[in-house]
């Protein structure tokens, strides 16, 4: 547990806030908020973080900061997904758990399963394809345990059979909703899954690992949708790789060199010369060179959970089998102003195209706007 005080010094870190002080290197706030308990008004979580450690917010990342503020016994919550947090490992890795129970610090998640014989290969493969092109993968399935769930839990995918393992993580996505199961219609609800790998090339979590984590009558239970015991969703997020491991892999280090040697290229290049037109001025704000930026990316790579600040997609990084469309990219919120901090937000390389030179504020706004309407929306906009 973290020292009493801890909680006393975010708490004082609200009032300065309130009172117009801000940490060094404080920028826009993306997606991570911490709710005051008292007022129950939200307010930048990593800003006020940094401001109770009286530290400068280019010396860690959100992914650092969120989990000491659920341990200090604060709720954090993800604008762009409109959910609470209530675990330090659920903070820690951006996965989304219920509300914060009292009597323990862990909210069980849920245990889906996938057996070959009921669920064709093909059905997967397609999934996976579309995880890997950057799209929004959600699909019904049945939770048998639905009178325990709730939107925002996590979720485990696990196959049956021989060779078995976790192939899939995830989170409910939505309400409660009927899932055809053979002949017969099964409550479930809907899974937006946000990792899968192909039952025949390996596993998130293999069996030898499983058996460490949970029961032989789970691992054989016939129902899809069991809820985990108390510590075993922490233990199973534990054993898969996460965000801050991303950001070490050799994809995304490919991914994050390509962008900080465009944006160099791009800064000696755009000194406000005038040729035909006038260039911008994109200056570089960071003293420290190629070093200092590169940090500050992988940062907010960790901040924004390996996540368009825009779409909230996930990011892809750099390889020859990926929708080029959804690459990491490096965007300036405001691009009258330079590459510096706080200015700066990764985006996937359609988003940062299609915004170019508009309005951060507006574009998102009508980014918004496309999600509210949906697929199925017709007729006039109001």
């Amino acid at each position: 547990m973290l020292a009493v005080d801890t909680r006393t010094r975010v708490l004082t870190a609200f009032d300065r806030f309130d009172a117009g002080e801000r940490p060094d290197h404080f920028g826009t706030a993306v997606n991570w908020t911490v709710r005051h308990p008292g007022s129950d008004a939200e307010y930048p979580a990593k800003a006020i973080w940094c401001l109770a450690q009286n530290i400068s917010c280019d010396s860690l990342s959100s992914a650092q900061a969120r989990p000491r503020l659920v341990e200090a016994g604060f709720e954090l919550s993800n604008s762009s997904a409109s959910k609470l947090y209530a675990t330090a490992a659920d903070a820690r890795v951006g996965h989304f758990g219920g509300e914060r129970d009292d009597l323990e610090m862990t909210r069980s998640g849920f245990l889906l399963t996938w057996k070959p014989e009921h669920w064709p290969i093909e059905h997967i493969e397609r999934l996976i394809a579309e995880l890997q092109a950057g799209k929004r993968v959600i699909e019904p399935w049945r939770v048998a345990a639905h009178t325990k769930a709730q939107p925002g839990d996590r979720v485990w995918l696990l196959r049956q059979g021989k060779p078995r393992g976790i192939i899939g993580t995830g989170r409910i996505a939505g309400g409660r909703v009927d899932v055809e199961v053979g002949e017969t219609r099964r409550p479930g609800f809907p899974i937006e899954f946000d990792r899968l790998v192909h039952p025949d090339e390996g596993f998130l979590i293999s069996d030898a690992a499983l058996g460490q984590i949970l029961e032989t009558v789970q691992l054989n239970s016939q129902s899809s949708g069991t809820q985990l015991r108390a510590g075993q969703a922490e233990s199973l997020m534990d054993a898969i790789p996460s965000i801050e491991q991303n950001v070490k892999s050799a994809a995304f280090a490919t991914a994050f060199d390509r962008v900080v040697r465009r944006t160099l290229n791009t800064v000696a290049g755009a000194n406000g010369q005038e040729t035909v037109r006038t260039i911008k001025n994109k200056t570089l704000g960071f003293p420290g060179g190629r070093n200092e930026l590169m940090a500050y990316i992988q940062n907010l790579f960790a901040d924004q959970d390996g996540r368009c600040a825009l779409t909230d997609l996930p990011m892809l990084a750099d390889g020859s089998d990926v929708d080029p469309a959804c690459l990491l990219s490096l965007d300036r919120i405001d691009s009258d102003k330079g590459y510096e901090p706080g200015n700066l937000q990764l985006v996937c390389h359609f988003a940062n195209m299609w915004k170019c030179a508009e309005d951060d504020g507006e574009f998102r706004r009508l980014v918004a706007l496309v999600r509210s309407r949906g697929p199925e929306a017709s007729g006039e906009i109001s």
